[in-house]
Order: C-alpha cells, then structure tokens, then sequence
C-alpha cells in the first residue's frame, strides 16, 4: 500500500480554500493517481482522457478542472502534478518497507523444515503425522501465520542461535552475516533431531564446545573451528558424539 503526504497547510492555503469543495476533491484526486501508478504512466496523448475516466468527469468538466490547476499552479500543461516531489517521500511506499522488513526476516528466523527426520518402525502414516506436528514458535507464531496446516511449525531463531554462540565462544571467529550457505547448514541440523530444535539445545552445545582445548584453540593444536564448521553434518555429530573430548580432530 502507497501513502501520500497531504500537509496540514491544505486547510489553510488560499489557492486551496479559495476553491469550491468540488475542485478541492478533484485535487485530492489527482494526488492519489500520482501516489497509485503515477500520472506519467499515462501515455501523454491519452492522459487526459484517462485522468477524466479516473475522475468520472466529462470533456466540459475535465478542461474547466485543467485550466483551474493550470491557473493555481497544481500541475503543469501535461498534467504533471507542481513540486510532488518535494512534498512527497520515497519511504512512504510500503515497497521498500515490504523489502526491509522481509530482509530482516530472513537473518531473524528461518521457516523450519516441513518434516522432521525421525527413526522409528511406525508405519509410515503415523510417522508422517509425527514429523509434521511440533510445538509453535518463540513467539507462539505459527509459520507463515496459518493455522491450517497440521500441527504447528517451529520457526528457527537464529538471532538467539547466534547469540548463544558469540556468548560462549568469543574466541572463535565471529558470525558477521548469515547467508544462504549457513542458513541452509542450521536448517538442515534442526530438521535432523526434533531435540535440536530448541535455543536451549544450542546453548548447551556451544557451551559444550567451549569446554573444548583442542576446538577452542586454546592448547594451540587447531583453529579452523567456527560456527559455519561447527554446523557442518559430519562435524556436528563428531562433536556431540564426544570425539573432540581428549581427542584430536580427525
């Protein structure tokens, strides 16, 4: 949705007030073509018949609303609306709010997997229904905000993920930016184990970790460790097997 800025200055302006509530409507009018697809968008030999079908308003009434905003200074002889663009913002249009705020999204939580992998001899029904029945979100938000679909689906807050790894493991190498490759990676660890799929889980595993000489690098032998290997399928599951533990890596 688009918003357009009308100044309180409107009320009060004379070549506003000064005429009828008619024209002052038309003006209003013309405001919002601008802020919806724009009056440029209307080829300049058809704009005028466009912008009167907009505005319900005959041939007579269409030239008289023209000539009084030619000579009020609203618009230009091409219909144009006088100085838009000073009075109007670009962050007014949700687009970019939309792009922003789905951006931010995307660093903050990740959609979980729609099944989880579990073992077990269940016929394949019920372990269907299983995987596809998990506890909602920290913010009790089911995915994508329906409640329609079996069970809930537990988003993945990867901001506190991160957090409980720069908490525990200052010495290893900082997460700067959570691309696709590492997205992917967590997700994947998340899905394996519906245990995971809680922040008390990671905090607990980075804490492990960081009872770790050889992981941490504090007995000098390594220090390729980092969230993105740490995350890695085969590393993860060495270090919660305990091989790291009085162990070199493998």
């Amino acid at each position: 949705m688009d918003w357009l800025r009308l100044y309180a200055e409107f009320g009060t302006d004379p070549k506003v007030q000064m005429m009828s509530e008619v024209m002052q409507r038309r003006l209003i009018m013309l405001f919002c073509l601008q802020c919806g697809n724009g009056i440029e968008t209307f080829h300049v030999t058809e704009r005028e018949t466009s912008i009167a079908f907009a505005l319900r308003l005959s041939e007579e009434e269409i030239a008289l609303t023209k000539a009084e905003f030619l000579k009020r200074g609203f618009i230009n002889d091409d219909w144009t609306l006088r100085n838009w663009g000073k009075r109007q913002y670009a962050s007014d249009s949700s687009t970019a709010r939309v792009r922003k705020h789905r951006e931010a999204k995307k660093i903050d939580e990740t959609p979980s997997c729609n099944e989880v992998k579990r073992f077990s001899n269940a016929p394949e029904q019920n372990r269907t229904e299983q995987t596809n029945t998990l506890s909602s979100g920290d913010d009790g938000q089911e995915e994508n905000g329906e409640a329609g679909k079996s069970g809930l689906q537990r988003l993945i807050p990867v901001k506190a993920i991160l957090a409980a790894y720069h908490e525990h493991l200052p010495m290893l190498t900082a997460v700067r930016k959570v691309n696709d490759t590492r997205k992917r990676k967590l997700k994947a660890r998340w899905c394996e184990d519906v245990e995971r799929q809680t922040p008390e889980y990671w905090d607990k595993f980075f804490a492990y970790v960081a009872k770790s000489d050889f992981l941490t690098g504090r007995n000098g032998q390594w220090t390729a460790c980092d969230f993105e290997w740490l995350i890695e399928d085969s590393n993860h599951l060495k270090v919660i097997e305990g091989k790291y533990e009085n162990r070199e890596a493998a």
